[in-house]
């Protein structure tokens, strides 16, 4: 990696890259609903180059998947030019959080992440995007039953989705005692009214937590409906309070030094912490357990999983247990934590091309389909928003959706007959995919 190995010998990194790419190769990512991703693989080029297929599966399938990105930092500052503000770009660089330079060493990595948090939190119009969204949902589900009572989980209930995250609904209703949950019923009138994109419904009736999966159809937003989960909704509000504590002071002050921080957390996952002996406990401040212990109170001789994490709402159950690719995310977590540690050292400073790039960068990415995504909603939501304009003072016209959408359709056409010599603005969201070259989180999840 230019301006991060030493050329006279230290070639960890590039040992970390080879395993990674073995890895990889040998336990390739699955999908996820993230918006961001930790970089992983070894495809070279521009993004435009990295939108075909790796592996079965195709990068259409995820907007947000950084799958391939980490050797691209390796022909970052070839034919790469400075801009105004003194910083290197080459086309898109995945880092659209970046808008100015920042400190030497960790205080510059902390200023970045301050960057990254601001760019990466919801913005109102994804907020009523998403708001809209459940609406829909929650007509079809009270026009089958009147008195249901539905509640948003998960991320968008706690505030920590990401752009592509999906949006967990649980439905409470009371059925007569043996009644089948009515996940099939729902489904249909779900497709009747149209909320849902053709073919993106599944019904998992045979999961451990029966749920029905879909695609809202006019915002492609995913959305999973589950019914009568009360821990759900309880695990929605045991993490909101978790977001308000931490056990070291020096860590919640608002003089934390957040690059510090995610360093240390990558150095004790990634090096330190004994998966194979070791347990987690959430719960009364959280601690640390023994697996030997843990296993005595488990029945039917069963063991611990290899990421065992204690249930804090339900003693007993493991949630990390259906977990897989642990070690692989561990490696991954390792490899951070070198990168990063390297990068903020007092050697970085005089690494040629070090001025201007990005630290944070190196490990994470945002795809410019995700960044153009975010755009597209911003654009649509700020003007649907105005759902009902004044004429003449005192007459108000309100408008629906779909005549927002015509009305902003036809300025994008007169706007391209006025200039014929560029292509027409796609307005359509339905395809977002239409204003890029190439979907649920990762930024795949951390």
């Amino acid at each position: 990696m230019q301006g991060t190995i030493n050329p006279k010998g230290d070639n960890k990194i590039e040992q970390l890259f080879d395993l990674l790419e073995e890895n990889i190769n040998q336990h390739p990512v699955g999908k996820d609903s993230s918006g961001a991703g930790i970089v992983g693989g070894t495809a070279f080029g521009s993004w435009r180059e990295r939108e075909y297929e790796f592996g079965n599966r195709r990068r259409g399938d995820n907007r947000a998947s950084t799958f391939g990105f980490n050797r691209s930092l390796l022909s970052f500052s070839c034919n790469s030019t400075v801009d105004e503000t003194g910083c290197r770009r080459v086309g898109y660089t995945d880092t659209p959080w970046k808008t100015r330079n920042y400190a030497a060493g960790i205080l510059g990595l902390h200023e970045e992440i301050q960057d990254f948090y601001a760019y990466m939190s919801p913005r109102p119009e994804e907020e009523k995007m998403r708001r809209e969204v459940v609406e829909r949902i929650e007509r079809v589900i009270k026009d089958l039953w009147p008195t249901a009572d539905v509640q948003v989980f998960g991320s968008f209930s706690t505030g920590l989705y990401l752009p592509t995250s999906d949006i967990d609904l649980v439905v409470f209703v009371k059925f007569r005692e043996g009644d089948t949950l009515p996940l099939w019923r729902l489904e249909e009138a779900l497709r009747k009214h149209k909320v849902v994109e053709e073919n993106s419904v599944k019904v998992l009736d045979k999961a451990t937590v029966p749920i029905i999966k879909l695609t809202d159809s006019l915002t492609e937003v995913k959305v999973d409906i589950s019914f009568n989960m009360k821990n759900a909704v309880k695990a929605a509000a045991l993490i909101k309070d978790y977001k308000k504590l931490h056990s070291r002071e020096n860590a919640c002050s608002p003089n934390a030094n957040t690059g510090v921080l995610l360093i240390e957390f990558f150095e004790l996952y990634g090096r330190h912490f004994n998966y194979l002996k070791t347990g987690i406990r959430i719960k009364d401040g959280g601690c640390y357990l023994s697996k030997d212990e843990v296993q005595k109170s488990m029945l039917d001789g069963y063991r611990p999983s290899l990421l065992y994490i204690e249930d804090p709402l339900q003693p007993g159950n493991d949630v990390g247990r259906s977990s897989y690719g642990a070690m692989q995310v561990k490696q991954v977590f390792d490899y951070a934590f070198m990168v990063l540690s390297h990068a903020v050292s007092p050697i970085a400073k005089y690494h040629l091309n070090n001025h201007g790039e990005s630290i944070l960068g190196r490990i994470i990415r945002v795809t410019q389909e995700v960044a153009e995504y975010r755009d597209l909603i911003t654009m649509k939501w700020a003007a649907l928003s105005l759902n009902s304009l004044t004429l003449k003072g005192n007459v108000t016209l309100l408008v629906e959706l779909q005549e927002m959408e015509e009305c902003i359709n036809n300025l994008s056409e007169e706007g391209a007959e006025s200039h014929s010599s560029s292509p027409p603005p796609s307005s359509s969201f339905s395809s977002p995919q239409s204003s890029s070259a190439s979907s649920s989180d990762a930024v795949s999840a951390l």
